[in-house]
């Protein structure tokens, strides 16, 4: 019951929600204004999808014209569409069609409201698996400082929705086939006593909104586990049941709007537009230390180190076996997750969300030991590590509020020598008020050429290939066209009649981000630094 007495009892994790939602909202209006240019053009593709939903049973909110099939992973655009829908049908606030602002605005609404349900749930796992408020309560902090999950957190994109889920299909798989592994209080009594059709419901969200098959497929072998173990078969008909109704759920969260035809094509579609033709490093060694480098910068080095060693505590601890039970078997299934994200078609810093609650869990074990041992000089580590993550992500979410595209917007409408030529943009780097074309084409020959990072960065320094130039196209991503990457990567050499005339960046002083940065480009590039050419 919502009483003044269960404020009070429960005000820590409420300041800890309180911080996360100031750290999350300086992104939360950035780039709407630009109806030209996407600043995430992720975001346009899972709007697409919510209105082909809202067009299905409403042609005056989405007309037909407005409508193009996109080929997407659609559980949260197919969300969207149906939860927003009795929205703005009951509001009727717009007396219009819907735009692609609306939607997405309402997609990063339901970003941050699962980012704090996130943050929430990681506190209840901590508890149940540590059996220690403090440890839960750090757990939710950490989460809740992560740089990465605070950046995604406010996109309408699938990635913080899927990380939920994720983590519940885990949860509460746990609980149901060792239920007393861990702390008991009614929460997770409550839990554990609809543990089935929670894991189900939760393991057949992430297959929607992400085509993650590794919680269906986790909770599948613990079923075989179990009957082998038990050497029975009575667990067959509940696995039947479990892997049928996680099927029809895939359709359902869609709202039965796609064939088994369409999930088939869409998920080529994905692999074949997100292939590096070649990629130029051995992917045994340099993918996984890739990924180590984007999780550090993403949350912060202490927090790597501190989360490594709890886990190295945890597994050589020989008092607390029920802990060691769960952490084996998570990480069991987090590997087969990487797996998953290793073979891959490429590099992404988003593909990392999925792991920072476990980082954040693992490394909260550590610094709740840290705390309870009472000595002064751990204390201070571990507020330390805590500022330290809190602000490395406030400086970077505060250049959500001064994105280089809108100091460059200034320079473009206030210099007398940019007055009245002509110039193209490249993807991403148009706002609004810049003047002249919204996208550069391959034959466009203007005086200025304005370039954002999102689109020039796959033709220079990237995840795929920090040690060298990439070769066109066959080690660039999204390269349509030849002519086009060979100018590019001209350009940013400096072998160009166009000449760099003027450059906006972002700047971060933390040593990971310092490092990925001249190793990769900036760790968020959607957004990136903006470059300006003028033809000499």
């Amino acid at each position: 019951m919502f009483t003044l007495e269960a404020v009070k009892k429960n005000r820590a994790i409420l300041i800890i929600l309180v911080m996360a939602l100031l750290l999350r909202l300086p992104g939360m209006g950035w780039g709407l204004e630009s109806v030209i240019e996407y600043f995430e053009p992720d975001e346009w593709a899972h709007t697409q999808v919510a209105k082909e939903i809202l067009n299905s049973v409403d042609n005056k909110m989405v007309p037909d014209a407005k409508v193009q099939r996109y080929w997407t992973t659609w559980g949260y655009g197919a969300g969207i569409g149906i939860a927003s829908y009795p929205v703005f049908k009951t509001l009727d606030l717009l007396g219009r069609a819907l735009l692609h602002t609306d939607l997405t605005i309402f997609a990063r609404l339901v970003s941050l409201a699962f980012s704090l349900s996130l943050i929430l749930l990681v506190f209840l796992v901590g508890q149940w698996l540590f059996n220690d408020r403090r440890k839960a309560l750090l757990a939710a902090a950490v989460l809740a400082l992560f740089d990465l999950n605070a950046t995604y957190s406010h996109y309408g994109t699938p990635d913080i929705v899927h990380s939920f889920w994720f983590l519940g299909a885990l949860f509460f798989a746990t609980l149901y086939f060792f239920p007393n592994i861990g702390a008991i209080s009614r929460l997770t009594n409550l839990a554990g006593k609809y543990s089935w059709i929670l894991m189900t419901i939760a393991s057949s969200a992430a297959l929607a909104i992400r085509f993650d098959p590794i919680p269906m497929l986790a909770i599948a072998a613990l079923y075989l586990w179990k009957m082998i173990q038990e050497k029975s078969s009575k667990l067959a008909l509940p696995m039947i049941w479990f892997l049928a109704l996680n099927v029809f759920l895939l359709f359902a969260f869609t709202g039965f709007h796609y064939s088994p035809e369409d999930f088939l094509k869409s998920y080529k579609k994905i692999v074949e537009d997100n292939r590096i033709e070649s990629f130029p490093y051995g992917q045994s060694l340099y993918k996984p230390l890739a990924y180590i480098l984007i999780t550090a910068a993403g949350t912060s080095l202490p927090i790597i180190l501190v989360a490594a060693a709890s886990l190295l505590r945890i597994f050589k601890r020989k008092d607390q076996p029920k802990l060691k039970k769960i952490a084996l078997l998570w990480s069991l299934i987090l590997i087969g997750a990487f797996l998953l994200v290793y073979f891959g078609p490429h590099l992404s810093v988003r593909r990392i969300n999925v792991f920072l609650p476990f980082v954040a869990l693992a490394a909260a074990y550590g610094l709740g030991e840290l705390l309870n041992s009472g000595e002064k000089l751990k204390k201070i580590a571990v507020y330390s590590v805590i500022g330290y993550t809190g602000l490395l992500a406030a400086i970077s979410q505060a250049q959500f509020l001064n994105d280089p595209r809108y100091r460059a917007e200034q320079f473009i409408l206030s210099d007398p020598t940019v007055a009245g030529a002509t110039i193209d943009y490249t993807e991403y780097a148009k706002t609004l008020r810049m003047p002249g074309p919204s996208q550069i084409g391959p034959a466009a020959f203007p005086e200025i050429i304005v370039m954002q990072e999102t689109f020039y960065g796959r033709f220079w320094k990237s995840l795929a290939t920090p040690f060298k130039i990439p070769t066109c196209c066959d080690e660039v991503l999204h390269c349509k066209n030849y002519n086009q990457c060979v100018s590019i990567q001209a350009m940013l050499s400096g072998n160009s009649p166009y000449q760099l005339i003027k450059e906006f960046r972002l700047w971060h002083p933390f040593p990971e981000r310092f490092v990925f940065q001249k190793l990769f480009g900036n760790y968020e590039t959607f957004l990136g630094d903006v470059l300006i050419f003028r033809k000499i």
